[in-house]
């Protein structure tokens, strides 16, 4: 299990673990748009396997997107602990944000410099308590309420993949807009700010196949 920390970053270069910065997304992927709004989505961070490990596989990419005019809790009906998610999930709601998780062989390529965060480097540190509070991956969920654990639409289990802590502070660029939602004119927050607990697909059925429990 590792967590992760900020380290200062220019935005340039080819780093594939940042909180903002430059996605790399698969050839022939279109940058995220928000289904409601219709603007480019917001790269909140980005994990590449060989820098997060566990239980990323090897060559996996996550990215995690979000509405830069939107900022709320997801939006899909709730579904029962142990029951399936709605088949492609994904495709429902809002379309708010965006979870990527590209797969092993995958060919990815770099894209334009995303504006409205403050680009910073995520460097990741090795840790053996599985129960660990903070930004992490692997590990065990860190619980704020009760367990919340889901399946699939595709009938898999979900696989804990990492945890963002409260009120994780995504540093704004001074041109940004100011987030909706939010109590501050210098920081992004991801889903309200609320605990958030990312799940992938244990068969990868989908590079969408991920999942975001969120608690506080």
């Amino acid at each position: 299990m590792k967590m992760a920390r900020l380290e200062p970053w220019n935005g340039q270069g080819d780093l594939r673990s940042t909180v903002g910065g430059r996605p790399w997304l698969e050839e022939g992927q279109a940058w995220p748009l928000c289904r409601t709004h219709q603007v480019p989505q917001v790269l909140f961070f980005q994990i590449d396997a060989a820098d997060g490990g566990p239980p990323l596989r090897a060559g996996e990419h996550l990215a995690i997107f979000q509405c830069p005019f939107w900022n709320d809790i997801p939006d899909l009906a709730p579904v029962l602990p142990g029951q399936p998610l709605p088949a492609r999930h994904w495709e429902r709601g809002g379309g708010h944000y965006a979870f990527v998780l590209s797969p092993a062989g995958a060919a990815l390529t770099r894209r334009p410099l995303e504006s409205h965060l403050q680009p910073s480097a995520l460097a990741f540190g090795d840790t053996t308590d599985e129960r660990a509070r903070g930004f992490k991956v692997g590990g065990a969920p860190s619980w704020a309420q009760h367990p919340e654990v889901y399946r699939c639409g595709c009938g898999a289990e979900l696989e804990f993949l990492a945890q963002v802590p409260l009120d994780f502070a995504f540093a704004k660029t001074p041109a940004a807009p100011d987030q909706p939602n939010t109590y501050s004119k210098k920081k992004y927050l991801l889903f309200l700010g609320n605990e958030t607990y990312l799940f992938a697909c244990r068969a990868r059925c989908h590079p969408q196949a991920v999942w975001a429990v969120v608690q506080n």
